[in-house]
């Protein structure tokens, strides 16, 4: 089994103003791409860190899409989603 080697981070943003649509779409653009760090046997992994400036009066939802060394892309994650 092929191991992740990055994850790609995806964002929606939509103004807080417009309604919301329970059956429409999210539109998700690509806004980061993180290498995963490996380690060897016995040695700490550092945590993966992502920062992305957030502008108030927006709905936010981010999910995340790891890949391997093959370029074979996992399913999405579990949304992340939030009035800021």
């Amino acid at each position: 089994k092929n191991q992740a080697v990055g994850f790609l981070i995806f964002q929606s943003k939509q103004s807080a103003d417009e309604r919301e649509c329970p059956n429409c779409p999210v539109k998700f653009t690509q806004i980061g791409d993180i290498p995963a760090s490996t380690a060897g046997a016995g040695q700490a992994v550092a945590p993966l860190v992502f920062t992305q400036d957030l502008e108030p009066g927006y709905r936010y939802i981010f999910k995340v899409k790891t890949y391997d060394d093959e370029g074979l892309v996992s399913r999405d994650s579990n949304f992340i989603d939030f009035l800021f």
